[in-house]
């Protein structure tokens, strides 16, 4: 069973606009009315006293919407459970469709202010690529491909590729090793509009370690009992 109930996607895109918005918008209204103010005031003590008021309330405003994207990050178990639940009722039977429910999940889950994935890929053992866009393989060579796979293979950290053209925008690229043990199982590719803060990356090693990791290995043991059975 599922420990919540179902949350259309599309709701987390209207709820990152509407934070957006309403951020702007206090940020404007806060700025129009120190303007205002400003002008009243005589003295320049006065005038420095309401610009440091005016930069608390915007560092209050900013926070508080920060707050509330690591508040709604906690819920990210709740969510990936529909992952885990196909896996145990065996909808999900191949490694390439634990990759696409995985990169769909993170680019629909990751859009939050502060913290968005745009696209992701995903590269198992002994499997092809699944991108969660198909504009990713006409943007990545082979030759690229092969060296981030090198890299994921040497390290369980999760590493910062440089910045990297997606269409006709440039989005930050990461490398996340998944591993079981001593064991490489593949690794994600995500990109990113903005370079992550380092408490986002540690969010997403937490990501691969308590959901990815041992969900992926159970996919693994189907496939393999599959193909005994052949």
């Amino acid at each position: 069973m599922l420990c919540c109930g179902r949350r259309p996607w599309k709701f987390y895109g209207v709820k990152k606009k509407l934070l957006m918005a309403f951020y702007a918008l206090s940020v404007l209204a806060l700025g129009a009315t120190s303007i205002i103010l400003i002008g009243y005031i005589t003295d320049v003590t006065g005038k420095i006293q309401l610009l440091l008021i005016l930069l608390i309330a915007i560092a209050g405003i900013t926070g508080g919407a920060f707050l509330f994207v690591l508040l709604d990050l906690s819920n990210i178990g709740c969510k990936f459970d529909e992952i885990k639940n196909d896996i145990a009722s065996k909808t999900i039977k191949t490694t390439e469709e634990f990759a696409h429910r995985v990169c769909t999940f993170i680019c629909n889950y990751f859009n939050f202010s502060f913290f968005t994935i745009a696209y992701c890929f995903f590269n198992i053992i002994d499997s092809d690529y699944v991108c969660s866009d198909n504009i990713i393989r006409n943007n990545i060579t082979e030759r690229k491909f092969t060296s981030m796979l090198n890299k994921s293979q040497q390290t369980e950290k999760i590493t910062y590729i440089g910045k990297h053209s997606v269409g006709d925008k440039n989005y930050h690229l990461y490398i996340i090793p998944i591993w079981f043990g001593k064991e490489w199982l593949g690794y994600i590719g995500i990109f990113s509009p903005n370079k992550l803060w380092n408490m986002f990356i540690l969010f997403l090693s937490d990501f691969e370690n308590e959901y990815v990791d041992d969900q992926l290995v159970h996919v693994l043991n189907m496939k393999n009992a599959a193909a005994i059975q052949k």
